[in-house]
């Protein structure tokens, strides 16, 4: 594929990338009224409560007075269940990456960064990975497998699955970095939901990454994972590399303003 191809293809697809993330909190409070009715059938009632105050609940709320988001967009401490939602805002750093689990996305090389900054940098880290899980289960297999041996719980490496869009908007929110290792990408619509919802994003530049991004968030060439790890921790605790990092993933989003995606659709679509 040529690198005008590759522009050609990314500046369609960015069309349909552009509001993705706009739904806002009426799509959240609507999901959460549709599922009042539901009962669960051939359950026990005498299931066990998960506590709704104490410590862990307080971090939790101190963790939300702390994300920042879009105007328009808020997230509030519903309830603490122990599902992805719960598992995406607890206390701890939260890298995230969404995406289907294919073998070009490199989940594995995720999960050997996570396992880097758990061993050399804090153990309090999680990985978030959202996203349909592999058709084959030998590979989801073999991922769970290397969490495992490199010392992961299910709650430290997190696979969500294909997640509703309130659910996609909390983990989104909640992650401090976004990390993408991916070696084979078409127009990154996830990237784009990073920068709107003004993530950190941290990326092997590969195929049209650097063109979505546009010079945009920290970019890397080589997957030397000592160095990705110190950069994906300066990105989550810097306060003053994060702002210039945003500053700039905020730039970059002008470009996909519904007029300019238009006016740069037509000069391709129009050009000899």
């Amino acid at each position: 594929m040529t690198e005008e191809t590759t522009q050609r293809l990314a500046l369609r697809a960015c069309a349909i990338a552009v509001g993705l993330v706009l739904a806002g909190t009426a799509d959240a409070q609507s999901a959460i009224e549709k599922t009042k009715p539901m009962k669960v059938a051939n359950t026990s009632p005498d299931i066990a409560g998960v506590p709704q105050i104490g410590r862990n609940a307080d971090a939790i709320k101190r963790n939300l007075k702390r994300i920042k988001l879009p105007p328009g967009f808020k997230i509030d401490l519903y309830a603490i269940v122990p599902d992805a939602r719960h598992m995406a805002v607890a206390p701890s750093t939260n890298l995230l990456f969404v995406g289907r689990l294919v073998p070009n996305k490199k989940p594995e090389d995720l999960i050997r960064l996570a396992s880097c900054w758990k061993r050399f940098v804090s153990p309090d880290v999680r990985l978030v990975l959202v996203g349909k899980l592999p058709r084959r289960r030998g590979y989801f297999d073999a991922l769970q497998a290397l969490a495992y041996e490199e010392g992961f719980t299910p709650e430290e490496v997190v696979f969500t699955g294909h997640v509703a869009h309130d659910e996609l908007l909390a983990c989104y929110a909640a992650a401090r970095v976004f990390v993408s290792m991916s070696e084979h990408e078409g127009f990154g619509v996830p990237l784009v939901e990073s920068m709107l919802t003004r993530v950190p994003v941290l990326a092997y530049s590969s195929t049209a990454v650097p063109y979505t991004l546009g010079g945009a968030g920290v970019q890397f060439t080589e997957k030397r994972f000592a160095e990705v790890t110190e950069t994906a921790h300066a990105l989550a605790t810097d306060e003053a590399l994060r702002g210039l990092v945003l500053a700039g993933q905020d730039r970059r989003l002008a470009a996909f303003e519904p007029a300019r995606v238009l006016a740069a659709l037509r000069a391709q679509v129009e050009s000899p």
